[in-house]
């Protein structure tokens, strides 16, 4: 357990103390940090993580735009931060302290206790006590025989609370004693057996990657984001074709393509490349790429100028644009309108022939509708959307639907024949619906393989 904080020092969230948890500690603009800060413009979605490793705190840029600085200096790889140190990330400052040196949020002190919160009235303060009379009166003497009578009477109800408070206890204390017996000649119950240990969960994994190229005629961004909730982001922006496209997946990516780019990572060994030095750029152009990740709880960041990048770097980046352009259909190299046109068009013809081929193989229907969809891909990036843009999107749907209702009967049939223990007619029509959905990462492919084992199962047993 460490004791490093941070504390915001600007902004709205001026005077906000974070202690830095074991798993580290995000910091940028996206709700889905542990610290957002949404009102400065300057940061990127994910722009910082501190984190602790033997004993000493470290930030670690993630591939941002506008960098980090520590105590005024740019970072370009993790840094690590002394008690007192500033970070700056767009606009706001942070400091670094320990929570043991009185770097910690200010608690608020107790109410005082309504006893000592009033002063003492007037007569309370001022007042002396007044001393007994040397001959009472005769009032006085009939005022002292009603208090002895009083006096007597509290004492026989002091004699029956105390008469009263004597059973109570008693009958507490055998009811403690017979507690006691039934656990002494209790059967002894059998040990519980601990449950076995399990194994600690996986960290989230998160990755950013930012390619850009500027030359004298264009500016070209290309980014891609997977956020700790799994969903993917990838976007450009095309100056010279005024292309500016975000697309998201609309949920988080499944176990295995996220195990897919854990893999991509791993394989890049990542945490063990230096950023590189920035070469000379050639006159009127700029390329610059960063990568940043956090992979088994540990974040780490490259960074190359104007040079040729590592082999493994190369081939992390190459992986990671096929991996996008395959689930987002957003290429990572400047498009002209021109050439994405034709591209488009060419899918068109293809997807349209399969869609006419349907039944001369079982998963012409489904590539129709995966070409299709690269189709729209191309096209939707375009401002303003050509007339094929409308005509391919008609046909998708109706490949789409047929493909859904192809599915549908298959999946009928299995059911039917297992209902009556017609376990080939089950097993032929799953086999179907296997080519018809070709694609394992496919929820139906996985579905339909599932139930053939069970179906070959039972019929092995006959």
């Amino acid at each position: 357990m460490n004791d490093f904080c941070i504390r915001v020092e600007n902004g709205s969230s001026a005077g906000e103390i974070r202690e830095i948890p074991p798993q580290g500690l995000s910091v940028g603009r996206s709700a889905q940090n542990d610290v957002a800060l949404q009102d400065d413009a300057l940061l990127s979605r994910r722009h910082c993580r501190f984190y602790v490793e033997n004993g000493t705190l470290f930030v670690s840029d993630l591939a941002t735009v506008n960098g980090t600085q520590v105590d005024g200096v740019s970072i370009e790889r993790d840094t690590a931060l002394a008690p007192g140190a500033t970070v700056l990330i767009g606009d706001t400052h942070i400091v670094v302290g320990r929570t043991g040196d009185g770097f910690s949020a200010p608690t608020s002190s107790a109410a005082p206790a309504a006893a000592s919160s009033h002063a003492p009235s007037s007569a309370s303060a001022h007042s002396v006590p007044k001393a007994a009379p040397l001959f009472p009166s005769r009032d006085s003497a009939s005022a002292d025989r009603e208090s002895a009578r009083r006096d007597d009477s509290r004492t026989e109800r002091s004699s029956g609370s105390k008469i009263v408070s004597n059973v109570g206890f008693a009958c507490g204390a055998i009811v403690l004693f017979a507690l006691a017996l039934k656990l002494f000649l209790a059967t002894p119950s059998a040990p519980k057996v601990p449950p076995p240990d399990e194994p600690p969960p996986e960290p989230p994994f998160s990755f950013s990657y930012v390619k850009l190229e500027g030359t004298a005629a264009n500016v070209f961004r290309y980014e891609m984001d997977l956020g700790e909730d799994g969903k993917l982001l990838v976007g450009i922006d095309d100056v010279a074709q005024a292309r500016h496209v975000r697309k998201r997946t609309p949920e988080a990516l499944p176990p295995d393509r996220l195990a897919e780019l854990r893999r991509l990572f791993e394989n890049a060994a990542l945490p063990s490349l230096e950023p590189g030095e920035s070469g000379r750029a050639p006159r009127n152009s700029w390329r610059e790429i960063r990568i940043s990740a956090l992979l088994h709880g540990r974040p780490t960041t490259a960074v190359f100028r104007n040079r040729d990048e590592p082999p493994a770097l190369l081939a992390l980046r190459e992986a990671l644009e096929d991996f996008g352009r395959n689930e987002l259909g957003l290429w990572a190299f400047a498009v002209d309108r021109d050439t994405l046109l034709a591209g488009a068009e060419e899918d068109f013809e293809r997807a349209s022939r399969l869609h006419e081929e349907r039944e001369v193989l079982p998963g012409n229907l489904f590539e129709a509708v995966r070409i299709f969809d690269s189709c729209l891909a191309r096209l939707e990036t375009l401002d303003p959307l050509p007339e094929l843009h409308s005509r391919a999107k008609e046909e998708r749907a109706a490949a789409a639907a047929e493909l859904d209702k192809r599915v549908e009967e298959l999946n009928w049939r299995a059911e039917h024949a297992s209902n009556v223990k017609d376990w080939a007619g089950a097993a032929d029509a799953l086999r179907s619906l296997l080519e018809t959905v070709p694609d394992r990462s496919d929820t139906r492919h996985e579905v339909a393989a599932r139930r053939l084992l069970e179906v070959e199962s039972r019929m092995g047993r006959k």
